[in-house]
């Protein structure tokens, strides 16, 4: 073997090597990229945050109306775990003064709080609960009165009612014979 041709194979062997590790740096680089934006974008868990549907402004003369859709926006989905009434002052000029329709769903609570609702033409505080499992109702430090009605009518179908709690409140019903403050129909 000749110095040339020996000097020559170990050239094209080095410049081989070379090559070699020079791709083999940028496939380290690439899966280092790749490595790093993996651990850089975490996919996270779907989580709902929920919270009170609080209803504390009110029209004069319109009263309080809220539905199943008011807590679901619609798509059946509960978007609050509760339904917060607080520090109103509602007189409807006709009809109940808050009428509370909920159906197909599972609520933690129903608070009416520092509230005076009076229905003109009905009852002052209307709730239907159908296929509903609600955890607590609370009426606390609220004057409630119905026109021609009890003062609060609530009616129960096929539903679940936990605790009902009224503290420091005046439920008054009025329009005759019949008429109570607070009347429950299961």
């Amino acid at each position: 073997m000749f110095l040339t041709s020996w000097l020559s194979s170990i050239r094209h062997a080095f410049h081989r090597s070379k090559r070699v590790s020079r791709r083999s740096l940028r496939q380290r680089q690439v899966r280092r990229r790749a490595i790093e934006t993996r651990a850089g974008v975490e996919r996270l868990e779907d989580r709902t945050l929920l919270t009170a549907l609080v209803v504390d402004d009110v029209t004069a003369g319109l009263g309080i109306q809220v539905d199943t859709d008011d807590v679901t926006g619609g798509d059946g989905v509960p978007d609050f775990q509760d339904i917060v009434v607080d520090s109103n002052v509602v007189t409807a000029d006709a009809g109940d003064g808050a009428s509370i329709d909920l159906r197909d769903l599972t609520l933690d609570s129903l608070t009416i709080d520092s509230a005076n609702i009076s229905g003109t033409s009905g009852a002052g505080l209307n709730i239907v609960l159908q296929n509903v499992a609600l955890g607590s109702l609370v009426i606390e430090a609220s004057t409630i009165t119905g026109g021609a009605g009890a003062g609060v009518n609530i009616v129960l179908v096929n539903s679940v009612l936990g605790e009902v709690e009224i503290n420091d409140s005046t439920l008054t019903g009025t329009g005759g014979t019949g008429k109570t403050r607070l009347g429950i129909e299961i």
